[in-house]
């Protein structure tokens, strides 16, 4: 039983990131087809989580060119979750915040995908 938590704890971790509607339905499809070989880390906007549980997650601010002042947190934030988390990969499906995430992960080296 020790050896099966030491492999799941050695899997390599994905930040997966995205917006509420259809970004938040492609990713958690994407999502699915990798959770048996990565350590998936979610970072949305507060009210998916009400409708799904998620082990490990993040709440992120949401911002579109209507609140564009919201980019600012949500930079602070998502540099916060990569800086303490370290995923070996970002994982977007092109949402707003997804790609202020890989924006920021490609400074810090991270691998990007969108």
């Amino acid at each position: 039983m020790t050896r099966l938590a030491s492999v799941s704890v050695n899997k390599p971790k994905i930040l997966a990131i995205s917006s509420p509607g259809g970004h938040w339905i492609q990713l958690t499809y994407l999502c699915n087809g990798l959770k048996n070989h990565y350590r998936i880390i979610y970072a949305v906007p507060d009210k998916l989580f009400k409708a799904q549980r998620i082990r490990k997650n993040y709440s992120i601010m949401d911002f579109s060119t209507d609140d564009k002042w919201r980019l600012v947190p949500c930079c602070f934030q998502i540099t916060r979750i990569l800086l303490k988390e370290r995923p070996q990969a970002i994982l977007s499906t092109g949402a707003a915040p997804g790609v202020v995430a890989i924006w920021i992960g490609k400074i810090l080296g991270i691998r990007v995908v969108f």
